[in-house]
């Protein structure tokens, strides 16, 4: 099938609805839980507020589901939420952390093939473990001396 046809029968599908009873209340959940509010304090307010009986842990199990940052690109925000409020013309002065920027290096295939190659062809150092038996198949099995350093 070509591209074409794909995206018109995706396009054809009707929009898949959320199951979930909270579904209407996404901005104000995720308004309150960017206030740090707790998922008790969240299911109480929709209890008092919008008449929505609901325990913490369903809260909870809808922001994970729902409203959670997947893993996307640094600076696109969570859908759902509302705009974070300006004062007087300055940023909120609750602004998220500053996440640094990983910069990776240009390295051939063939390069990195050829270091694991040298790492590979290093002898490792072998430390051998100090022996604490002499065994000799003429003699009885016997405890080496302990050093002067090594008392009980």
């Amino acid at each position: 099938m070509d591209d074409d046809k794909l995206r018109e029968i995706i396009e054809s599908l009707p929009e898949k609805r959320s199951r979930s009873r909270l579904e209407p209340y996404r901005q104000l959940i995720g308004e309150l839980r960017r206030l740090r509010r707790t998922y008790r304090e969240i299911a109480e307010i929709l209890g008092e507020k919008c008449q929505v009986r609901v325990s913490a842990a369903a809260v909870h199990n809808f922001v994970r589901l729902h409203l959670r940052r997947k893993r996307n690109p640094i600076g696109q925000q969570r859908p759902g939420f509302l705009p974070r409020p300006q004062l007087g013309g300055k940023e909120h002065p609750v602004s998220p952390p500053v996440r640094k920027t990983v910069t990776t290096s240009t390295v051939s295939d063939l390069e990195v093939r050829r270091r694991i190659g040298e790492l590979k062809s290093r002898l490792a150092p072998v430390d051998s473990p100090p022996t604490l038996f002499h065994y000799d198949p003429n003699e009885p099995l016997h405890l080496e001396p302990k050093t002067a350093g090594k008392k009980k």
